[in-house]
């Protein structure tokens, strides 16, 4: 779906397996991020600071572009 405003990019599908693995080690990093726990995590009720709750809305937002990303590519696409 085109949204005003916005330019179409067109990837290859090595491209497109590159990008997905990006994302993957992306949300990967990420998750790392948020379990290495801080002092601050350790004072707050949610038991994570506000930094390692970006951490893991981010890499929920990696994933959830990949899985976009992977409906609108091609059925043969490998994934990574």
């Amino acid at each position: 779906m085109r949204r005003p405003g916005r330019r179409t990019v067109t990837i290859t599908k090595a491209q497109a397996v590159i990008v997905l693995q990006a994302l993957a080690d992306a949300e990967a990093y990420r998750r790392r991020l948020a379990a290495a726990w801080c002092d601050a995590c350790a004072t707050t009720p949610a038991a994570a600071c506000d930094s390692h709750l970006d951490d893991l809305d981010q890499a929920d937002a990696y994933r959830a572009l990949a899985a976009d990303l992977g409906r609108e590519g091609s059925d043969d696409l490998e994934r990574p």
